[in-house]
């Protein structure tokens, strides 16, 4: 529905995020994997990643964070995508250095994938840019807890300081 497909990709805290072309489908392909229907999921994000390799150099900031999801969606059944994700939000990143979507797109994807000091740096890069954002200070307590760092809890609080109603701080 349409609802799911405005659900799919909230704005991250302190951040309105653009939309492209390519963002309800990559959205849609987003609430299929997490409802399981793989087929409707690798179908949808597909269409955006071979979009994206037919003629992706010349897309938007926002497409091209959508390509780095999309390619995120079929990393999740096939993990050669992973690095198609990285490359696609790093190329974001290049295009508009002051955009921290990407930045902590790819930091959660790192993460996700047990690289915790890439990750690590790539929260740091948005705080630089964005000091207080609650999703990069929450990344580095995650980064922290994975590291075994007794210093997690301190984080997630500086997490919730700058922004209270940021759900993901206070569920971690």
């Amino acid at each position: 529905s349409v609802l799911l497909v405005a659900l799919a990709t909230p704005s991250l805290p302190g951040q309105q995020v653009a939309r492209g072309q390519h963002d309800a489908t990559v959205a849609a392909a987003e609430v299929a994997a997490r409802r399981g229907d793989w087929g409707s999921a690798v179908a949808l994000a597909g269409q955006v990643a071979g979009a994206y390799q037919a003629n992706g150099s010349s897309w938007s900031v926002p497409d091209l964070i959508a390509a780095g999801r999309a390619f995120a969606v079929l990393g999740a059944r096939d993990p050669k995508y992973f690095h198609d994700a990285l490359q696609a939000f790093d190329r974001a990143s290049a295009r508009d250095s002051s955009n921290t979507d990407s930045r902590l797109r790819a930091a959660d994807l790192l993460l996700e994938k047990y690289n915790a000091p890439d990750a690590a740096s790539s929260y740091r890069e948005v705080l630089a840019i964005a000091p207080g954002n609650a999703h990069a200070l929450l990344g580095l307590a995650r980064v922290l807890r994975f590291d075994g760092d007794g210093g997690a809890t301190a984080a997630v609080r500086g997490s919730i300081a700058a922004d209270s109603l940021y759900a993901p701080a206070r569920v971690l």
